[in-house]
């Protein structure tokens, strides 16, 4: 049976990256279609389509009853968009410009947005009240990125209403339309085999999630990194990141707590280490990328060495 189980999970981290290579290409080729160069278009488009293993996650851990799964993999997710992510990026690209944009408005919106699923937890519960905070919390941050309307209005004038961009278009629909039916199908099998693994093993739900599940449900940030054409630009690699912690720290816990409370069984060590490693990630990236206004290549293994370091940390928990 576990090995049925572990099975079961490695065939559906496969097919989750098949589909969020899908999703992702599929978002991709709209966001060329409307020519959108602004947070806003990334945010929107590349952002959401980041966050959907997260989102499926959330849905079928509260509904399986699991909601834990779905926290650590919130977790674990945010740190590794924010270290292996980044770092593989300014690797492959042989360094990351950063945009200044992204420094005046989102950094540092994200790094409070970032700790919020571990200060509502500190009671040891995320209740329905928290989640409707939290979605209220998104909701106000949303209607920020969105009110240079100016922006959408100009990616939705230039877009080339010909036959062709509607083939196009419609390509692109179709495309992202089966990733996400092959990224629900893979994150309920990816939920099924992670709880009857832990359970088996008798082991922590929440860190399981922030291990494994936390690494699996990044895979659409990392397929960005095997595009040469997103390398080259930033904004989509750092719009991607900034987009889906921001996303999962509010809108999907936010969700999940509304479908299903929360109880936290989580050690205050471990907790401790999970916001230490948060809180020095923000902080290195922001003196590597502000300073020089470029992640460089050996940056970027500085990066993903912390993750690797967070991943065996979190093993101890287990």
């Amino acid at each position: 049976m576990l090995i049925l189980n572990i099975l079961f999970f490695v065939i559906a981290l496969v097919a989750l990256g098949f589909a969020s290579g899908l999703t992702m290409r599929g978002s991709l080729r709209l966001f060329t279609l409307m020519r959108v160069s602004d947070y806003v278009g990334v945010f929107f488009l590349i952002g959401f389509a980041a966050a959907l293993p997260e989102i499926f996650v959330a849905i079928f851990s509260a509904f399986f009853g699991a909601p834990v799964l779905s926290y650590g993999n919130i977790l674990g997710a945010n740190l590794a968009d924010l270290t292996l992510v980044l770092g593989l990026a300014a690797y492959f690209s042989g360094g990351l410009k950063i945009d200044n944009h992204f420094s005046r408005k989102t950094f540092w919106t994200t790094v409070v947005l970032s700790f919020l699923p571990i200060i509502v937890a500190l009671d040891g519960m995320v209740s329905r009240a928290d989640g409707i905070l939290l979605l209220v919390i998104f909701c106000m941050y949303a209607w920020i990125v969105i009110l240079d309307i100016k922006f959408i209005l100009k990616a939705i004038s230039a877009v080339p209403f010909s036959v062709f961009h509607v083939k196009d278009a419609i390509k692109s629909f179709k495309e992202s339309t089966v990733g996400h039916i092959l990224l629900a199908v893979s994150t309920a099998l990816l939920v099924i085999a992670s709880m009857n693994i832990s359970g088996f093993y008798s082991v922590n739900a929440i860190y399981f999630g922030i291990v494994f599940l936390g690494l699996a449900t990044t895979l659409p940030e990392l397929f960005l990194n095997t595009e040469a054409g997103v390398l080259r630009s930033s904004s989509l690699v750092m719009g991607a990141v900034l987009g889906s912690i921001a996303i999962n720290s509010t809108a999907v816990l936010g969700l999940l707590a509304i479908i299903s409370p929360i109880k936290i069984r989580l050690d205050p060590l471990g907790l401790l280490i999970n916001a230490c490693f948060l809180l020095v990630a923000f902080i290195l990236f922001r003196t590597l990328a502000y300073t020089g206004k470029k992640v460089s290549r050996e940056e970027g293994v500085v990066l993903v060495l912390i993750y690797v370091l967070f991943f065996i940390s979190q093993l101890y928990f287990l």
